[in-house]
């Protein structure tokens, strides 16, 4: 039984009439009388009495009638607690890059949850290979990482920010208050570095290598702001994106190094797949990654 139908037929009951319910629905009068007749086909009794030009309910229409009631506001009160849900809670699975932890997620679940109080935000600090395979796997709905500029066309790619990345040492450094430094004096400093399947890190490795240069770390960290810490402390140089370092920049514990022959960026991205029905817990999502400058 289709509601469609029973539509039509609450129509036709209130209005008593075939061609006031055509013009009010959209349909052609055909149209209606082929719904009515189906619809009393599938109950086997007839729904109305057609007598000349006005009709009536049957006793097995007036039955209907409750039930075709009761039947449509259940389906309009299914379409609203949906909808409802969808917009007000859920849930919303977001892998995010180390590196932007610090420097951005505090203000992205502020401003989300302020928007967005009933929305359980679960949120997975990984590497770039690990949020990739777990959005393949669908554990997360979407990933915010710095990386590489992603070309491949199966992901969607609605923003990208350029972010430099920085050789750093602490202000109380000899090479602070050079206006610049070479890559050779570099190598020669005490290094503290990231992981070393970092994107950013591996980048340095190769422009260093075509120099025949090469950093060996006295520490390897994987909390860049730690990193930053061991720096302003004068334990050793670092090579962190210029997010991470700005606040202890700002307050003058570490100088960021002008080292003409090393440029380096990578690109805060947010990705998704593009055949992903896109919940409206991850349309907000997106839409804050790319509206506000974060």
């Amino acid at each position: 039984m289709e509601l469609r139908n029973l539509k039509t037929f609450l129509e036709v009951a209130d209005s008593g009439n075939f061609t006031k319910t055509a013009q009010a629905l959209g349909y052609s009068q055909s149209a209606v009388t082929a719904q009515i007749k189906q619809l009393e086909l599938e109950l086997g009794v007839p729904v109305f009495d057609r007598l000349g030009k006005s009709i009536s309910l049957t006793e097995a229409g007036k039955k209907l009638y409750q039930y075709a009631q009761e039947m449509l506001t259940l389906e309009q009160d299914a379409l609203e607690s949906i909808k409802n849900k969808e917009t007000m809670s859920g849930e919303l699975r977001m892998g995010i890059e180390e590196s932007l932890v610090i420097s951005f997620l505090p203000d992205i679940l502020y401003y989300y949850r302020f928007l967005h109080p009933d929305v359980d935000l679960i949120v997975k600090v990984m590497d770039f290979k690990s949020m990739l395979a777990a959005l393949k796997d669908n554990e997360i709905d979407l990933i915010y990482t710095l990386d590489r500029l992603y070309e491949k066309t199966d992901l969607a790619r609605p923003r990208q920010l350029a972010e430099p990345i920085h050789f750093i040492c602490a202000s109380s450094h000899p090479l602070a208050v050079k206006e610049s430094v070479s890559i050779e004096e570099i190598v020669k400093e005490p290094f503290i570095f990231t992981g070393s399947d970092v994107n950013y890190r591996l980048e340095l490795e190769e422009q260093l290598a075509k120099r025949s240069l090469h950093i060996r770390p006295l520490l390897e960290v994987q909390n860049t702001d730690i990193i930053c810490r061991l720096v302003s402390m004068g334990i050793g140089l670092s090579f962190v994106p210029e997010c991470v370092s700005r606040s202890y920049v700002d307050d003058g514990s570490i100088k960021i190094l002008n080292v003409p022959e090393v440029s380096i960026s990578m690109y805060r991205q947010m990705l998704f797949y593009k055949d992903k029905w896109q919940t409206p817990q991850m349309k907000a999502m997106i839409h804050l990654l790319t509206e506000i400058d974060f």
